[in-house]
């Protein structure tokens, strides 16, 4: 299981590719997402990870788990 504080998903999902494609995870939680509707599952779905996630309500927060 990894944990990891990520100021924006969608800004940083290039290089967490990178990282999940060296090291494998059963369960991969990301904190501080900062994620909304207007950013789809599809655009932030990693190979292999089944994506659940709780979006922010205004400022700051969310949260996505990658199974």
């Amino acid at each position: 299981m990894g944990l990891l504080i990520i100021n924006s998903l969608s800004k940083h999902i290039d290089g967490l590719r990178i990282f999940v494609n060296d090291n494998h995870f059963d369960v991969l939680a990301i904190n501080e997402t900062k994620l909304d509707d207007s950013i789809s599952t599809k655009q932030i779905c990693l190979q292999e990870y089944n994506c659940l996630r709780k979006d922010r309500k205004k400022r700051g927060g969310g949260v996505c788990l990658y199974v």
